[in-house]
């Protein structure tokens, strides 16, 4: 969002910090990430719609 206004190159910063985690982290795919976050102390799950 306006992000991209402070920063016009964010995006393809964010993308290029996402394929690292991924590989550091052994994965191949951004999907296996996806709805992992866990919080401790919550006893609520989040909704995500």
């Amino acid at each position: 969002g306006t992000a991209n206004f402070v920063n016009p190159g964010i995006t393809l910063e964010i993308i290029d910090g996402l394929e690292d985690y991924l590989r550091q982290q052994g994965l191949e795919d951004i999907n296996e990430v996806i709805g992992t976050l866990e919080i401790h102390g919550r006893t609520q799950q989040a909704d995500c719609r």
